[in-house]
């Protein structure tokens, strides 16, 4: 039995974090067999530039719920 098991719902942070991280290495498999060239964690921003075209920053800050660090943080 492991810590994360003893703790039960004191450890729903680390399950969740492994969850996504397990989603999120499927998702990045996904793309490799369609032969994308990019991180699954860049999606939601291309996706907002395809729809949209020009944006800011501030805009796409407010689109994704993210703050105007982590837009650029994501962009780089």
């Amino acid at each position: 039995m492991s810590i994360i098991d003893d703790l039960q719902e004191l450890a729903i942070g680390s399950r969740l974090k492994r969850l996504y991280d397990t989603f999120a290495k499927d998702v990045a498999q996904i793309y490799k067999d369609e032969e994308l060239t990019f991180e699954p964690k860049y999606f939601t921003l291309y996706y907002l530039i395809s729809r949209r075209g020009e944006i800011g920053i501030t805009e796409i800050a407010d689109e994704l719920a993210l703050t105007h660090p982590g837009v650029i943080h994501l962009a780089k």
